[in-house]
């Protein structure tokens, strides 16, 4: 039920090159959702050239790539490390599930509602009614976890990254779901609904799906800025490794 909002830019010699991905739901560049997705917004994909063979080929198509990528979002996700077939301590799996868990609740759920405003207008009113759809269960995983508050999480793959506190999450949940119900109360007052994700597509020109300017459109900042944000990430996975020694 989490909301995942990518950015896909086409180069100018689209298809011979692949498009340039980015994930911006990363919790201010602090969550890993999958080893293949970075915390700084790095998707690692050979069909888009970030990590080994088999890569990119011209013959590959837009539907093909959302599927990769979709295909990362996966139950098991620690399995998916390459070298990580086996569990390095048992258990480990399924602690990584636990905080992957936790992590789209409070990032992917509630940071992406409550910065609505970020996302592109065409999604809102899908993200509302998706939120309204799995309410009630993202109440359940809160209330039957609340007794793992302020318990540290410990990423296999990253060390220490903060604590649990569901309870904080199910009071923003709470919130949440009386100001989306205003919101959306007001929306179907003043314009049209759509009814599927196809609409949208087929109502709205590239610009509008992705959320850019045209200047931002022409800009490689935004991606540019994810080699910044790697270097940090290491310096900062090293001072972790030296805390563990």
């Amino acid at each position: 039920g989490g909301f995942f909002y990518f950015i896909l830019r086409y180069p100018p010699d689209y298809p011979m090159r692949p498009p340039r991905c980015l994930l911006m739901t990363t919790g201010n560049n602090t969550v890993d959702f999958h080893p293949s997705l970075d915390r700084n917004g790095k998707i690692y994909l050979s069909t888009i050239n970030t990590w080994s063979e088999p890569s990119w080929c011209p013959a590959q198509s837009l539907s093909s790539l959302l599927i990769s990528i979709q295909s990362l979002l996966s139950q098991n996700p620690y399995h998916d490390e390459p070298g990580f077939e086996q569990e390095r301590q048992l258990g480990d799996s399924k602690r990584y599930n636990e905080i992957i868990s936790h992590e789209t609740l409070r990032v992917a759920v509630c940071e992406m509602l409550e910065n609505l405003d970020s996302c592109p207008e065409q999604f809102r009113e899908i993200m509302i009614q998706q939120f309204f759809k799995f309410y009630d269960y993202h109440i359940l995983v809160c209330t039957e976890n609340m007794d793992n508050d302020d318990q540290l999480m410990r990423d296999p793959f990253r060390g220490r990254c903060g604590s649990f506190q569901y309870s904080s999450i199910f009071t923003r949940l709470v919130q949440l779901k009386s100001e989306l119900e205003i919101i959306e109360l007001s929306r179907k007052e003043q314009q049209p609904t759509y009814s599927n994700i196809q609409n949208i597509i087929e109502s709205s020109d590239n610009r509008a799906l992705i959320g850019l300017s045209d200047d931002e459109l022409i800009s490689d900042d935004i991606f540019n800025d994810v080699e910044k944000y790697e270097s940090e990430n290491k310096n900062e996975k090293a001072e972790d490794d030296d805390d563990d020694v």
